[in-house]
């Protein structure tokens, strides 16, 4: 189910809350129960197949904790067979969804060629058992595993939990109370986030996918080119941050904290900051199960563990030829990005011009790179890379009025304006995981612009709700959902 659909802004969600609110006193202890009966049937949603699946990968993974809880004979190896379990299933699907495909690599089409979120509840599995396996979680009482792993607001698309942060959680009371600040905060969250994907993302996603709809018949022009590469990297940061931010304002209306899974990304000066702040906890997980345990337990050495971290992100998206390349492109720029900051250890912090050339920089390598990550084939990439230079006469522009609107607007959105953490500072609370988290800097319209509780700002969430849904007929499905 579309967070950005009737279905769920009009029936799910007000009818969950309703039931949720509704429970008081000591009918409040059904409440994590309730959440985790409506989040799995959200995702049985879409198909009681994908449903029976995710049973039985949930009985799989809580088997192979209990036996890590109480059993000491054989860990390592009921540890490894679960790992093994998990990533069988996602490459069997991701396999069999490859024999399947109209193309071999990124899709646009509406059929999501496997189950839904596998990818994600393949990863945080692993890291649920591989977490008990190294005593990090003591207990996980069965009615806890199925909420962190069912939790509707981040089952789809992440951000990939922890086990023990959500179990934090629901032992210190989250469920207990309905507290209006969090039910207030986390709409204008969901709104906000919403406006972006329904407003921005999925209209400025029309002209990018045409563009490269004509790329994959033959050469297009030169601007539409760099109009479909630079536009696809607004349209994706527009809507997986919103998803994220989606999910954040949800789960707070609940009452439960989930992580952050952006940090202004399009502010990165380079390859290693982009992985710190894009995908946040993806990029966690491949470092804390990938890299680190490559170095410090394999002693393999760095630019090797870098290339495995790197090709693996690549596979982690799909098998097709596009997403093999665009791995293997990123482990090389990772490379040289770190032989790069070692010889520069003792260079000064990037400031001023050049932190602006910096950002530049970065964002145009991301462009490029991601011209092969969003190319169904590696031939519509070469006609894409090769209009780029000017190769080959594409004919008239279909870029569109629209298009040329669009674009410089998401850019001053992203760039000149607040992300949600800066707009929504004063109540912010969402969980940073990575090792050393820090605010997000003062934005300079933050006095004015920012979010306050109170019937004004109510009244502007109102009006941005009504926009959005005059737009929810047209939005389009998330582009993370496929993998």
């Amino acid at each position: 189910m579309n967070f950005a659909s009737w279905g769920f802004v009009g029936l799910f969600l007000p009818l969950l809350c309703l039931c949720f609110w509704s429970l008081r006193g000591e009918a409040a202890r059904w409440r994590q129960p309730l959440l985790t009966a409506a989040s799995f049937g959200f995702y049985a949603w879409s198909g009681w197949g994908n449903a029976a699946l995710l049973l039985a990968s949930m009985a799989v993974n809580y088997g192979a904790a209990r036996w890590l809880l109480q059993v000491e004979a054989g860990r390592k190896a009921v540890m490894w067979g679960a790992v093994a379990a998990n990533l069988a299933l996602l490459v069997g699907f991701k396999v069999a969804a490859l024999g399947n495909a109209p193309t071999d690599g990124f899709q646009t089409s509406e059929a999501i060629l496997i189950p839904l979120a596998l990818s994600f509840i393949t990863f945080q599995q692993i890291g649920f058992v591989v977490a008990v396996y190294r005593r990090q979680v003591k207990a996980a009482p069965v009615a806890d595993y199925a909420f962190f792993l069912c939790f509707f607001p981040q089952l789809v698309m992440g951000p990939i939990l922890r086990y023990q942060d959500v179990a934090g959680q629901l032992r210190s009371g989250a469920l207990a109370a309905v507290r209006r600040e969090d039910v207030g905060v986390g709409l204008a969250i969901f709104v906000f986030a919403l406006a972006k994907k329904v407003l921005l993302a999925d209209p400025l996603g029309v002209a990018v996918d045409r563009l490269f709809v004509a790329a994959a018949s033959g050469p297009v022009p030169v601007q539409d080119a760099w109009f479909a590469i630079l536009g696809f990297q607004l349209q994706l940061f527009l809507d997986f941050s919103a998803y994220a931010e989606m999910a954040i304002g949800l789960g707070r209306m609940f009452g439960v904290r989930l992580p952050i899974n952006f940090d202004r990304p399009l502010f990165a000066t380079d390859r290693f900051d982009v992985w710190r702040r894009w995908h946040i906890t993806f990029a966690i997980f491949m470092r804390t199960h990938v890299f680190m345990p490559l170095v410090r337990t394999r002693r393999v050495p760095v630019a090797v563990a870098l290339t495995i971290t790197g090709v693996l992100s690549g596979l982690w998206h799909g098998l097709g030829w596009t997403f093999v390349l665009w791995g293997f492109v990123q482990a090389g720029i990772l490379l040289l990005t770190h032989l790069r900051n070692m010889k520069a250890r003792a260079a000064p912090p990037v400031a001023g011009a050049r932190w602006l050339a910096a950002i530049a920089l970065t964002f145009l390598t991301n462009a490029l790179l991601g011209a092969m990550f969003r190319a169904p084939t590696l031939e519509t990439a070469g006609h894409v890379y090769g209009a780029l230079l000017g190769v080959g006469d594409g004919g008239g522009s279909l870029i569109g009025l629209r298009g040329m609107i669009l674009f410089p607007l998401c850019a001053l959105v992203i760039w000149g304006l607040p992300d949600a953490a800066q707009f929504f500072r004063r109540y912010w609370n969402a969980i940073d995981p990575r090792p050393d988290p820090g605010m997000p800097p003062v934005h300079a319209l933050e006095r004015r612009f920012g979010f306050v509780l109170n019937r004004r700002w109510g009244m502007v969430m109102g009006v941005l709700l009504l926009l959005a849904l005059l737009m929810l007929n047209e939005a389009r499905r998330f582009v993370y959902v496929q993998f």
